[in-house]
């Protein structure tokens, strides 16, 4: 495992996984974009707030699996095969719980969301199973195998799209969210079949054992950090969505989406950084949180850096690839901006608390944060509309770093680490 002493340097490093997010994040951004510029503001702010669901089940399961995967990959008595055989189970189990509840979702609300959580929810356990299988190949140092089944999926469902766009009917959000997972399922079949795993698969459903089985509290802590989290930031734009309208969230997640390429670069080394902040910090606290730090900085840059250049390329760019959301998404892109640059930086210091497996310090940091996060999103969104919602947002984000600054800022001790 490659030592981080410094982030720029080390950067180098984790090309791979960097490149695999790339292509994934891609996948998401021709979704988003492609179907910004071919329906109205209201029927993408529709298909924004239910696309929540998919947020929370990716992020869901990430945490309690991709995640744990990569911490357990920096620990000695870690074995890929006995990993892999039970984590892959698991995401597909944990997709078949969220195609029930999306079904559900679904004839509840009815509209035009429904078709959106229907043809999410079919989708969701080869969605879940890709992203599994992806983390695997990180966790074997195999990340440019993860790269190759991203860019299948980003060519099938390129493909897909044209078809859907050069229909004779009018596209609907739920062809594009079909055209999306259809090509993650077939990425999917392609790496399964090549990645030499069914051996291992088939012994783990033989003898089944649960994935989560020696690491209950660890687990438990993260769903936790994730449902206060990730999941309070998608109950707020729903609150938005109610209290304004749904295409005052498309606006918020056009803005948000302009922004990608510059997280996606944050996502893909985050991937490559937490099993080794985990060993830096089994080794030394204070040198993990020094580069924690570092990398919150290197984090700041690019997003700073991303956010002059799209200032810059905005007023052409923008009506091009989010149509008729574009005129909402630039009156909130400033504010906005702000707060990418902040919660990019929250990431290495979130993460430096996973890796120093604090769950009470997770915890206690989590309520903080949901509560001022839910709190000034809603409040903004009641008193000042769109502006007010993108400010709240920036507010609760602001106030979540400046946890986390609190929480890691505390060298603990090694007989502390499972408080």
């Amino acid at each position: 495992m490659v030592e981080v002493k410094n982030p720029l340097r080390t950067l180098g490093h984790a090309k791979w996984q960097i490149v695999d997010q790339v292509v994934s994040s891609a996948t998401n951004m021709v979704l988003t974009f492609a179907l910004a510029s071919q329906v109205s503001d209201v029927e993408f702010g529709t298909f924004a707030t239910t696309f929540a669901a998919w947020t929370f089940f990716l992020g869901s399961s990430r945490v309690i699996g991709g995640d744990l995967l990569l911490l357990r990959s920096a620990e000695n008595d870690f074995d890929l095969g006995t990993y892999a055989g039970r984590l892959l189970p698991f995401s597909a189990g944990y997709g078949f719980i969220g195609l029930v509840m999306c079904t559900v979702a679904a004839l509840a609300i009815g509209g035009s969301a429904l078709s959106v959580l229907v043809a999410l929810g079919v989708g969701l356990p080869a969605l879940l199973v890709q992203d599994a299988l992806r983390y695997i190949f990180f966790a074997a140092d195999r990340a440019r195998e993860a790269a190759v089944m991203d860019a299948i999926w980003f060519v099938v469902q390129a493909a897909l799209m044209v078809v859907v766009m050069t229909t004779d009917t009018t596209p609907k959000s739920w062809m594009f969210v079909a055209a999306w997972a259809g090509g993650a399922t077939c990425s999917l079949a392609v790496a399964y079949l090549t990645a030499r795993l069914g051996s291992t698969v088939a012994l783990a459903l033989a003898a089944p054992k649960r994935w989560i089985d020696g690491d209950v509290r660890r687990a438990l802590s993260f769903l936790i950090d994730f449902l206060l989290g990730g999941g309070v930031a998608q109950l707020g734009l729903v609150g938005v969505a109610a209290i304004i309208g749904f295409e005052a969230v498309g606006s918020l997640r056009g803005a948000i989406a302009l922004f990608a390429p510059s997280l996606t670069l944050v996502s893909g080394f985050r991937i490559f950084i937490l099993p080794r902040l985990r060993s830096q910090f089994l080794e030394n606290a204070a040198t993990a949180r020094r580069t924690a730090y570092g990398v919150a900085a290197m984090f700041v840059g690019l997003n700073v850096a991303w956010g002059v250049l799209l200032w810059a390329v905005s007023p052409t760019l923008g009506p091009k690839v989010l149509g008729d959301t574009w005129p909402g998404a630039r009156s909130v892109l400033f504010v906005v901006a702000l707060s990418q640059i902040v919660w990019a930086s929250g990431f290495a210091f979130a993460d430096l608390a996973r890796a120093s497996v604090r769950p009470r310090s997770l915890v206690s940091g989590r309520v903080v944060i949901a509560g001022t996060s839910l709190l000034t999103m809603v409040v903004g969104a009641w008193g000042w509309d769109l502006r007010g919602a993108a400010l709240g947002q920036l507010v609760g984000v602001t106030s979540g770093v400046a946890v986390w600054l609190v929480l890691t800022g505390r060298t603990p001790t090694q007989a502390a680490v499972d408080r």
